[in-house]
């Protein structure tokens, strides 16, 4: 700042910043939520989670979602085959989109087609978040983005973080997700991310998924918001069901078994009673021969559940649909 120019400092910062009253006084902005209360538009998210934890199959459902929001969507994947994530995407049977583009290296592809890392290409991403409307890049996973830099390193990290924070200012600014594994175990359990504290301090939201457990009937879990710049929120519960191949955020009155089981009630009723209306089926799984559940349970997973039933024109019975395998 030339002394010449700025001959009164007061003046200046009086036209350049905001007292507290100012601050306090201004209008109020809503969070600019894409997808609530997971993904903030404009951040950088940083997802962590164990190996095998289902990181990468959430994040394309996460794109998926945004996808259908109207969001434009890169998937740019330097962890997974294209065999298989093609095998996920129609286990979750994946909307078809033209806003959702995944890119990942497959066999015979030339090295310029090969998606690049923040070294070689990051002028590429950045190419794209000036071109595209809404833009949301998704890197899985972190580290392969850059090579020869050493985690623990705070030097070296900071490249990884600049990198990433550059693709959320440029231009119009774009969401960004990132993969990354969590660190050690400890007494508390998994450290929130690997690597030096540079790779979480430079995120906008850290998010980790905790408490992985798989079955028969599918997989959950919980996601912890471990930082935000924003609103916190306490942990919320994902279960990914293997029968519809879909991922369902649970609301707190509903735990993980009693949506297994309250399923596993309502799919038999529906079996024996398919043209049931819609009170006498809340009114029947109330009882203990059902599995005495609550209404308010019973009525969201109605409405939550479009992929097994459909409501009928008449807007009170309920037509079945797509009924899942069953045992005995």
């Amino acid at each position: 700042m030339a002394e010449t120019k700025y001959q009164d400092i007061n003046d200046f910062l009086k036209h350049s910043a905001q007292t507290s009253t100012q601050l306090v006084n201004s209008e109020p902005v809503p969070i600019p939520y894409l997808l609530d209360p997971l993904i903030i538009k404009g951040n950088y998210h940083l997802l962590t989670g164990p190996i095998g934890n289902m990181k990468s199959y959430f994040s394309l459902w996460l794109g998926s979602q945004l996808a259908e929001s109207g969001q434009n969507v890169l998937f740019v994947d330097k962890e997974n085959s294209l065999l298989m994530t093609e095998s996920r995407a129609r286990k979750m049977n994946l909307t078809d989109s033209e806003n959702f583009i995944y890119w990942c290296e497959r066999a015979g592809m030339s090295r310029d087609q090969a998606p690049p890392d923040f070294k070689q290409g990051l002028h590429f991403y950045k190419k794209v978040i000036e071109l595209w409307d809404n833009p949301v890049l998704i890197f899985d996973t972190l580290n392969r983005f850059a090579p020869g830099v050493d985690e623990n390193s705070v030097k070296d990290t900071t490249f990884i973080t600049d990198s990433l924070m550059s693709l959320r200012n440029h231009d119009d600014g774009a969401t960004i997700i990132a993969l990354h594994q969590v660190g050690k175990p400890s007494e508390r359990g998994y450290q929130n991310y690997r690597g030096s504290s540079e790779i979480g301090g430079g995120s906008d939201v850290g998010l980790s998924i905790k408490d992985f457990a798989q079955n028969a009937q599918g997989a959950s879990f919980r996601i912890n918001c471990w930082k935000t710049r924003w609103l916190p929120f306490s942990d919320l519960t994902i279960v990914f069901d293997s029968y519809s191949g879909k991922f369902h955020p649970l609301p707190d009155f509903l735990t993980t078994v009693r949506y297994y089981d309250l399923r596993s009630s309502l799919t038999k009723y529906l079996k024996e009673c398919p043209e049931v209306r819609g009170e006498e089926l809340k009114e029947a799984m109330t009882t203990k021969a059902w599995g005495k559940y609550k209404v308010k349970e019973t009525e969201w997973m109605l409405e939550n559940r479009e992929e097994y039933w459909l409501r009928a024109k008449d807007g009170n019975s309920f037509v079945y649909k797509n009924l899942p395998r069953m045992k005995g």
